[in-house]
């Protein structure tokens, strides 16, 4: 007969808790005080990162992750260090992370993420590269030959409707077929729109006489126009007077901002979660943090479920500082 299998596991468990000083002692550690026995099974909550590329470097396979942000997050070199270590478990690939961000912030993540244990021995390294794309110059992505990466330029250093408006000449003379000019052009009003007031690149783009009929005939059109209200801009422009055109160009930024941005957001939401109750797009119907709602969907992967995602949005505003 087959001798059963003891369960050793199971019995060192019990050893080391019961003799838990006498083990910290033989791990080396003095001036160790125990407190307490943690839960033991690692549950892994769900996680989305935004882009994860299987390349070869030198011969190699390497994992390449980025996140891409908007606003600061106090916890971001902590949220690149498990995106990376989780994707390299899963693929057993070594990963190169980075996080790109479209907008100034006041403080950005320092890499490498490395905990340190009470002696000021790191517990973990994990490093990333950091890209603030503010302090690229335009030239980096429009002296490529990869159309794709021109609309970035409204993003870094420099941006104002005057670049913004030579990307977009550039866009419409390059030999590209006209849809995929359109679709260029759009990404260019959208990147722009969270730099800069869209209503003044409006007016730019209806009065340049080469991109006029890319504006007039095409989707273009259409997402200007959520963004600055079609209809308060034409009778703004109508009157004729700079005072209801200004009025009318702010009311129609926005009424389209919002409806744009609502939509941005379950968009987003979607592609996040797959689904989106009806419950949760009434709710998200009636906010009108217009900010607020864009972070939510430029940082989608940060909410781990629905739930999560409506408590953001229906968070009370910060209370405003006085001035002293």
């Amino acid at each position: 007969m087959p001798r059963k299998k003891q369960d050793y596991d199971q019995a060192l468990k019990e050893t080391f808790l019961a003799a838990r000083d006498g083990l910290l002692l033989l791990l080396g550690l003095h001036g160790v005080v125990w407190d307490r026995e943690l839960e033991s099974e690692l549950k892994a909550a769900r996680r989305h990162a935004d882009l994860v590329w299987l390349v070869t470097e030198n011969g190699q396979p390497v994992i390449i992750h980025i996140e891409i942000q908007t606003v600061a997050d106090e916890d971001m070199a902590r949220r690149m260090a498990e995106y990376g270590t989780r994707v390299h478990f899963r693929e057993g690939v070594v990963v190169r992370s980075y996080v790109i961000y479209l907008k100034p912030v006041a403080t950005l993540p320092v890499s490498p993420y490395a905990p340190a244990l009470p002696d000021g021995t790191p517990a973990m390294v994990y490093p990333f590269t950091v890209i603030a794309l503010w302090n690229l110059s335009p030239d980096v992505v429009l002296q490529t030959p990869y159309p794709d990466l021109w609309p970035l330029a409204v993003l870094m250093q420099g941006t104002s409707h005057d670049l913004a408006l030579d990307v977009a000449r550039k866009i419409a003379t390059a030999p590209l077929p006209i849809k995929e000019q359109e679709r260029l052009e759009g990404l260019l009003v959208l990147f722009a729109g969270l730099r800069l007031p869209v209503a003044p690149l409006a007016s730019l783009l209806q009065e340049d006489k080469m991109l006029k009929e890319i504006f007039q005939h095409s989707s273009l059109r259409e997402l200007l126009m959520q963004e600055v209200g079609e209809e308060k801009l034409a009778e703004g422009i109508q009157q004729g007077i700079q005072q209801g055109i200004q009025q009318g160009i702010q009311q129609g930024i926005e009424l389209g901002e919002l409806r744009a941005s609502r939509r941005m957001m379950i968009n987003a939401a979607l592609r996040q979660f797959g689904v989106l109750s009806e419950t949760a797009r009434e709710q998200i119907e009636m906010i009108t943090d217009i900010g607020r709602l864009q972070t939510a969907a430029l940082d989608m992967a940060s909410f781990a479920d629905e739930a999560a995602l409506l408590e953001f949005l229906q968070a009370p505003p910060a209370p405003a500082q006085e001035e002293a």
